[in-house]
């Protein structure tokens, strides 16, 4: 279950109600983003059956496989020795972070998509983990957590 927060800005009194970056319910996915020609907060979703139909989910072919962790022999067991990890560690790692930019890139491709209701301009960016206020750049507060929650 997803929430839509409401965030103020202490500097020149900027209110939003988004939901502060990712998140997600059962059917949909939601980002914050921020148009930059018209200096508004705004949160873009999708359901996620649209994004399986276009095909955005990423592809596991161009990913390095997901690594398996190596078992114990019985004789291993016996004698309790312990496994070297250091290979499937960095294979995890290397795996991970496959993910994570296959993932950021998906979204910024989806983002890219949308056009902002108000501008009808494609200005649209991912709002930023600071969370700074479009308006003045100020730090923006979160002033009501879970104001609204979605499915």
């Amino acid at each position: 279950m997803g929430a839509i927060n409401e965030y103020k800005c202490p500097v020149c009194k900027y209110t939003c109600d988004v939901a502060g970056g990712s998140d997600s319910g059962k059917r949909s996915i939601t980002e914050t983003c921020v148009c930059t020609n018209c200096k508004i907060l705004l949160d873009i979703q999708w359901l996620k059956t649209e994004i399986e139909e276009k095909g955005a989910y990423i592809n596991s072919n161009s990913l390095p496989p997901y690594p398996i962790k190596p078992k114990l022999t019985f004789l291993q067991k016996i004698l309790r020795k312990k496994l070297d990890l250091k290979e499937y560690n960095q294979k995890y790692e290397e795996h991970k972070s496959a993910m994570d930019k296959a993932s950021s890139d998906l979204m910024f491709l989806l983002i890219k998509e949308h056009s902002c209701p108000k501008c009808n301009g494609f200005y649209l960016e991912k709002w930023d983990e600071k969370h700074p206020c479009p308006k003045c750049n100020s730090m923006m507060q979160l002033s009501i957590l879970w104001k609204i929650m979605f499915d």
